[in-house]
């Protein structure tokens, strides 16, 4: 075909499209197709390899029209240098083609490991005796690597809280840096942990203490409870300055007690021991120093005595040490000596001494005191019984009732009214009958007055009297 052919067919394709275009008519492939390339892609080759697996997504064709007529390469074995990838689709409609490319760069293997800095040096850390968990800091390291990116792995952070326990001492730091040719770095360092105590040991010191001895002692063994200490370490030492003796002198003796732990912390206790003569006595209490006196019968040769028994009090302890009697023991007539002797924890006596006296009782023919005193007490009782009955009598009469006379006849006593008791003596009954009394005494009577008797109930009447003289 001639090329004046071929740009009249070029001319002619051009029109019908823009008229076509300006009429609204669509057309096929009136649209620009675009293929699209993955970016470059740049790999290392793995140790002692010459090529690397790279692997990508091949461009897709713009629509179901378009098929792929060219590839430079397959995803799979690269090997190692730089390659252009590049990829061409055809339009089976229209015979259009598009095409594009990457490269891929297949390094040789990195045997390189990563540059550490800042690497800190093993360094001592002070704590507290007994803590169990303590936060830690340090500057943390770096890393670079030719490829750009590094990988970072640490045992510990600083800062964080780590577990120490009773027995550790050391903690062990490590860090380590990889590249992604798992070509590694790494960073140790050693912390090693120095116990620090501060605390001085906790003391428990006993009060003063204070012993007696009797006059004739110059020492003697003291007893005391010795001091007790405690620390958070668990160990201590001690020593006590001077060395307890076996038997403390006379005075007063002062011992340090001197505690220390492992990191040299102390505290000191300073017990005081007084060894004293001690020479006063103690007290004696209701000791009957007047004496005691007990009476026996006439003939009776010994009696039971009692008496509150006498104790003692001193600043020590008080033993009785000697008595010669007890309450309720058999005493003879005539005086016996008691005595009771109290000993301190010195030794220091006292003594309770008084007279049991025994005595017999006086008989009545034997005292002539005695016998007035009896008779006396037997006249002021029956004096006292005479006035008793004389006014018990007098009494019983004055209460019988109000007296009733007759002014024509001679002057009489009532005695009763009804249902009389009359003493012993003569009497006339009466009645009564409109203020008038008559008498009714003809017929008379006696009545016999039992054995001790003061008076006695008689018969039914209104009245009895006793005639009075004028």
């Amino acid at each position: 075909m001639r090329y004046v052919d071929v740009f009249a067919l070029v001319i002619w394709d051009s029109l019908v499209r823009c008229l076509l275009l300006f009429k609204g008519v669509p057309f096929a492939n009136s649209q620009v197709a675009v293929l699209r390339c993955p970016p470059d892609i740049s790999v290392f080759a793995p140790n002692h390899q010459s090529y690397a697996d790279v692997t990508w997504e091949e461009p897709a064709a713009p629509s179901d029209s378009w098929t792929i007529s060219y590839r430079s390469h397959t995803p799979g074995p690269i090997p190692i240098g730089t390659y252009r990838v590049s990829y061409e689709y055809v339009n089976v409609d229209s015979m259009d083609d598009i095409g594009c490319s990457f490269e891929i760069i297949v390094v040789v293997p990195d045997t390189e490991p990563p540059v550490v800095t800042n690497c800190p040096s093993s360094f001592d850390q002070e704590i507290e005796e007994g803590v169990s968990e303590l936060p830690i800091t340090w500057l943390e390291p770096t890393a670079e690597d030719k490829s750009g990116t590094v990988f970072v792995e640490q045992s510990h952070r600083p800062g964080e809280s780590i577990y120490i326990g009773r027995y550790v001492r050391r903690i062990n730091v490590e860090y380590t840096f990889k590249d992604p040719s798992e070509n590694k770095a790494f960073c140790t360092f050693i912390i090693t942990l120095i116990a620090v105590d501060r605390i001085p040991p906790t003391i428990n010191c006993p009060l003063p203490v204070m012993a007696e001895v009797s006059p004739s002692m110059v020492e003697t063994y003291v007893y005391f409870d010795q001091p007790t200490a405690e620390d958070n370490s668990g160990q201590l030492r001690l020593s006590v300055i001077p060395e307890i003796p076996d038997a403390f002198p006379i005075g007063s003796t002062t011992l340090e007690y001197l505690f220390t732990d492992l990191t040299g912390n102390a505290a000191s206790c300073a017990v005081t021991v007084t060894v004293l003569q001690h020479t006063v006595p103690p007290t004696v209490i209701f000791c009957p120093t007047s004496g005691i006196t007990w009476f026996t019968d006439q003939g009776t040769p010994s009696t039971k005595a009692y008496w509150k028994e006498p104790y003692a009090i001193d600043e020590s302890t008080v033993e009785l040490k000697f008595q010669t009697h007890q309450p309720g023991d058999e005493f003879k007539l005539g005086n016996t000596t008691v005595m009771y002797i109290f000993h301190d924890s010195a030794s220091n006596p006292a003594t309770c001494q008084f007279n049991v006296s025994v005595e017999e009782l006086p008989s009545v023919q034997q005292d002539s005191r005695v016998s007035v005193v009896v008779v006396v007490c037997l006249v002021v009782l029956i004096i006292h019984t005479i006035v008793t009955v004389t006014v018990t009598m007098y009494c019983i009469r004055r209460n019988r009732g109000q007296p009733t006379t007759n002014p024509t006849s001679n002057p009489t006593t009532v005695v009763a009214v009804s249902a009389p008791q009359l003493p012993i003596g003569d009497y006339e009954s009466i009645r009564q009958s409109a203020g008038r009394i008559s008498n009714e005494s003809a017929a008379g009577g006696s009545a016999q007055v039992p054995q001790d008797a003061e008076y006695m109930e008689l018969g039914e009447a209104d009245g009895y009297v006793k005639p009075s003289p004028i």
